[in-house]
């Protein structure tokens, strides 16, 4: 049998499962909702239908080479076509089930009275997920056994060699498709394209394996129940660890899509890498067993020691000496190199050692021809069992209960509790005398160094991991600050590890992941409770209110505040953030008591899924960093045509759109993404770099003073929130104005729009030098088309006399802000009135604004240099 083409074929193939799983995670996020169950859900099927095709291919494997030697190759070959069909199919069934799965998904009263998915629910999503997934994942496990079946024949002496083979070059075809899933096929092709591309994959497989020709024959029992135990707990360490890793890393350098892949990238070169070792070292020496424990040895002792010396500071310093040398950051390239060095500090050395498990583990037992398929069968199950079983627990019972530093604990002791059933296995050959003691004393030496250690880890504090992983993202290091009375809290859920820090003249902080997610500081509280103000006043009596991503509160709050909101519903995926709300009453009135308030821990866009058309007055939101991992699904153009199905008429939906955290190119594609559902939208300015989009539901979007002032009378607490969060006054509120439909469509120009295919969030630069101002987007100069009352023959009226001053100020601000080139082309958009020729006109102006003399320091010193 032509061995090299086999593992080039099997290459391919494992590029496209890889594929697979990544595209079908996304894609069941979009239907189920982007949690950490549907997430685990998927991922545990694909692994259960990997171990379980594994094991029964190994059972047809033996069969069929008991009549024709050459019968598994043929088998490998339909596997690989039927993988290929089944993928094709499966890519054009899954956007289609969307709507399918809120039919069928309700709620029930959990903890605190919030409501939670029914079981039901769930079980409808398991039932759906084994019907699609279930089939394909075992085809894909067998071709696993059916290759070891091929090659290994009944040369035993290379079992461990060859198994090692296959699985190291199917593992590098996976770390390869992970690698060029989020840096170029996805990118550049789509979610649907991708997934045709990986059946194309399994289809050329099945073509170059029928094309390989026949080869002539090559000419103990074992205890595969201890083995099978042994690769479980394995498996169970190695996955839980890499939930683990991934809780870590997220924290230190970002919930980014690029730091999920390279970390799944460096892991499976690790396992590749680690499998060749493995079957090498089989071959040289004939104490498996003894090998497999110094390798567990070596894992629990190198994943240990990377989380305890993990360096942040250093890739901190790296980046930052990157981004002072370079014009406009950092490329693809750099960023790209940048995390695979860190992630390495962490990952490289315990990846390794987990790829010696299973040609080792097929070294051990694999002692009978007619049982090769069979045995390598049960070695692969239990290996996924122990996997899917490690990540569950560790998501779901170690990190939330134990942390960080328990879950580690537990799980270098797994890893280590190999030797248990390893040592109590009688598999080794009859012909290989006992040897020397001195192997022995080694692995003996390292099970006590790997106690020693544990003891030592458990005297570490236990927030260590926590402060060792904070960048202190959003501003200026807060390293300083990781300590009481500045330190109020840290918790561990399932999602994300939460601080909450007591700034100085910053409020209170809430951190998840090393994030700054919200605050109570009064810019963060300005443009927050803007998302609700702004829409609401613009109609007489909303009743019904969905903030999305709960935050602190200052939204949902703001709703609040007004006597006809009857309902507000709050939806947040992690009631581990929600139960942090305590900590910001002072500012959020303990929102979550208000009779009117109905809590659904649920992903918000599986949530409106859920609800009936024209239900709610307004949808707000502000999810996390628009370009983390999962977040584009709430910008996408599929997303605000469900929005505004749900709204009733004349109902409008606000959502955050900070500039400065992707590229211009990126900003324009979000707007094109919303005017093509809404398209009377006008942008805002919240604070700063923090604009809002409003889209409201067939009417325009204008606004009068006298309408303003009527709704403000009648809503007292509204008004004093205002003037709280520095929007106290008429020219304040209009002054916020910052483009209309017309100005967005234009700015937006041929750019394409966010889409669920096309997720382009996911693919901005995560290090910029320069924050540009995408000034094609904004023209202040349009400002009467949302207050047409506000103006005549190019003046500002009463009671906002000063606000074509105000509106000239806010002008220059975002002109600066602007690169060179778009700040010249802007500058030659003339406004319809004249610039104030009156110096103390702007520095009246500035004084009476409290937003604009806190973000124009000493404007009022040097108004000629900013005008």
């Amino acid at each position: 049998m032509e061995l090299p083409a086999l593992l080039l074929i099997f290459f391919v193939s494992g590029m496209a499962g890889l594929l697979y799983q990544v595209v079908w995670v996304r894609e069941f996020g979009l239907i189920f909702g982007n949690t950490l169950h549907s997430a685990a859900l998927v991922s545990g099927v694909f692994m259960v239908g990997l171990g379980a095709g594994g094991l029964l291919a190994g059972f047809v494997a033996d069969r069929a080479y008991r009549r024709d030697r050459l019968a598994p190759l043929r088998l490998y070959v339909l596997s690989e076509a039927w993988i290929g069909l089944l993928g094709a199919s499966i890519a054009a069934v899954l956007p289609r089930l969307e709507a399918l799965s809120a039919q069928f998904s309700s709620y029930v009263v959990g903890t605190h009275g919030w409501y939670h998915l029914s079981a039901g629910s769930y079980l409808f999503r398991y039932g759906i997920a084994i019907l699609l997934v279930l089939p394909v994942t075992l085809l894909m496990g067998g071709t696993l056994t059916l290759l070891i079946r091929v090659v290994i024949r009944s040369d035993l002496s290379s079992a461990g060699w060859r198994a090692g083979l296959l699985y190291g070059l199917n593992t590098a075809g996976a770390a390869t498709g992970c690698l060029l899933v989020d840096v170029l096929w996805i990118p550049r092709l789509g979610i649907w394209s991708t997934e045709l591309l990986a059946a194309s994959l399994n289809i050329a497989a099945a073509a170059g394996a029928l094309a390989i020709p026949a080869a002539a024959e090559t000419g103990g029992p074992s205890s595969t129940t201890l083995v099978a135990a042994a690769i479980f707990l394995s498996g169970f360490a190695a996955m839980g660890m890499e939930i683990l890793w991934f809780r870590f890393l997220t924290s230190a350098l970002g919930q980014y899509r690029l730091v999920f892949s390279l970390l799944l990238f460096e892991i499976l070169v690790g396992l590749w890498l680690g499998s060749i070792a493995g079957g090498y070292v089989s071959r040289r020496c004939d104490r498996a067993a003894s090998c497999w424990i110094g390798s567990q040895i070596a894992f629990a002792l190198s994943a240990l020691g990377a989380l305890y010396f993990f360096d942040l500071e250093t890739v901190q310093s790296e980046i930052h000496s990157l981004l002072t040398r370079s014009t406009a950051g950092l490329g693809l390239l750099e960023e790209t190199a940048v995390h695979l060095g860190a992630i390495a500090q962490l990952v490289a050395l315990p990846a390794f050692f987990m790829g010696f498990a299973f040609p080792l583990a097929n070294a051990v037992v694999q002692r009978r021809e007619e049982s090769v398929g069979r045995r390598a069968g049960i070695l692969y199950l239990f290996n996924c069992l122990g996997a899917v079983s490690g990540s569950t627990a560790t998501a779901f019972i170690l990190l939330p209960t134990l942390g960080m530093k328990g879950s580690v604990s537990v799980l270098i002791a797994c890893a280590a509790g190999v030797t248990a059933p390893l040592a109590l296995c009688r598999d080794r050959p009859a012909r290989l005398p006992a040897g020397s003691r001195a192997p022995r004393r080694l692995l003996g030496a390292g099970l006590v160094a790997t106690i020693v250690c544990l003891v030592a880890w458990s005297r570490v504090p236990d927030d260590y991991l926590i402060i060792r992983s904070f960048r202190a993202a959003g501003g200026k290091s807060l390293r300083g600050l990781l300590r009481k009375p500045y330190l109020l809290a840290t918790s561990e859920g399932p999602l994300e590890t939460i601080l909450i820090l007591e700034v100085p003249d910053r409020g209170r902080t809430l951190f998840t992941n090393g994030h700054r997610m919200s605050s109570t500081e009064i810019g963060a509280q300005r443009y927050m409770r803007a998302m609700s103000h702004l829409p609401l006043l613009h109609m007489d009596d909303p009743e019904s209110v969905l903030v999305i991503c709960f935050g602190v509160g200052n939204t949902a709050h703001a709703a609040s505040l007004y006597a006809s909101v009857n309902s507000i519903e709050i939806v947040d995926i992690s009631e581990h953030v929600l139960e942090q709300a305590g900590f910001f009453s002072e500012t959020n009135g303990r929102i979550l008591e208000d009779p009117r308030v109905r809590v659904f821990v649920n992903d918000g866009r599986q949530h409106l899924r859920m609800r009936p058309a024209a239900t709610y007055d307004l949808v707000t939101l502000e999810p996390p960093p628009i370009n983390f991992t999962g977040v584009t699904a709430l910008y996408s153009k599929e997303f605000y045509a469900l929005v505004r199905d749900r709204l009733r008429a004349g109902g409008f939906v606000s959502q955050w759109l900070p500039i400065g955290q992707v590229p211009p190119a990126t900003v324009r594609s979000m707007v094109r993404a919303l005017v093509e559902v809404f398209p009377n939208a006008i942008l805002v300015n919240g604070d700063s770099s923090d604009f809002i989009l409003l889209g409201r539901k067939d009417r325009p979007i204008t606004l009068d003073p006298v309408a303003l002032a009527r709704r403000l009378d009648a809503n007292p607490p509204v008004r004093a929130d205002l003037q709280r969060t520095e929007i106290g006054t008429d020219t304040e509120i209009f002054g916020m104005f910052a483009a209309d439909a017309y100005r967005l469509k234009v700015g937006a120009g041929q750019s394409l729009p966010v889409t669920d295919d096309l997720p382009m969030l996911e693919y901005a630069r995560i290090y910029r030098k320069r924050v540009d101002s995408p000034i094609d987007l904004l023209d202040v100069g349009r400002a009467p088309s949302w207050c047409p009352d506000c103006f005549q023959d190019g003046n500002a009226l009463e009671p906002v006399g000063d606000l074509t001053t105000y509106l000239w100020i806010m002008n220059e601000i975002y002109v600066r802000a602007a690169s060179e080139s778009d700040a010249t082309r802007a500058q030659g958009r003339l406004l319809p009135w004249d610039p104030p020729r009156d110096r103390g006109l702007v520095e009246r102006t500035v004084r009476n604004s409290p937003y604009l003399h806190r973000i124009l320091p000493g404007l009022r010193d040097n108004v000629e240099d900013t005008r």
